[in-house]
């Protein structure tokens, strides 16, 4: 009993501690728009490396490792060729998501050239 409660109380702080960080980032976003755009822009910026790093490797060792094994380009063509579909996409939302962020970095930073 005692370990449960050590357990969630180890919780409740952590959530507190990520709650406040979380509520001290949204307040400094909204006080400072620039800073909302650069985050988005990093983070599909990753997104981005991850998909075509993961598309990149399908296409070289013509398999894609999922949970429960891998999907072969051999025997399972056109469920291989779904995922690398969707991984495409994301991939594009990805860049759409980046090209966005660093417009609206722009606009918020007033640089007129």
């Amino acid at each position: 009993m005692k370990d449960i409660l050590i357990q969630i109380a180890r919780t409740a702080v952590l959530c507190g501690t990520l709650g406040l960080a979380l509520y001290f980032a949204l307040s400094y976003a909204v006080q400072f728009p620039a800073f909302a755009s650069g985050l988005v822009c990093a983070a599909a910026f990753a997104v981005l490396y991850l998909t075509v790093s993961s598309i990149l490797y399908a296409i070289r060792h013509r398999l894609i490792p999922v949970k429960a094994g891998s999907i072969s380009r051999d025997t399972q063509s056109v469920l291989y060729w779904a995922f690398l579909g969707f991984e495409i996409a994301c991939a594009l939302a990805s860049i759409a998501i980046a090209v966005l962020s660093i417009l609206r970095l722009i606009e918020a930073t007033g640089s007129n050239a």
